[in-house]
């Protein structure tokens, strides 16, 4: 394999791995975006 194809080969791999973080965090945002906001170190058994 030439050096040429080996870079090629990274940059579609740091490509893919580029989107896919990208679609885990706005997953995430996502996800997040539909609870509502706690105060940190309170939950719903000392929210009385």
């Amino acid at each position: 394999m030439s050096e040429r194809n080996g870079d090629r080969a990274r940059f579609q791999k740091d490509r893919k791995r580029k989107m896919r973080r990208r679609q885990r965090v706005q997953a995430l945002v996502k996800a997040l975006r539909g609870q509502p906001l706690t105060p940190i170190g309170q939950d719903k058994a000392t929210q009385r």
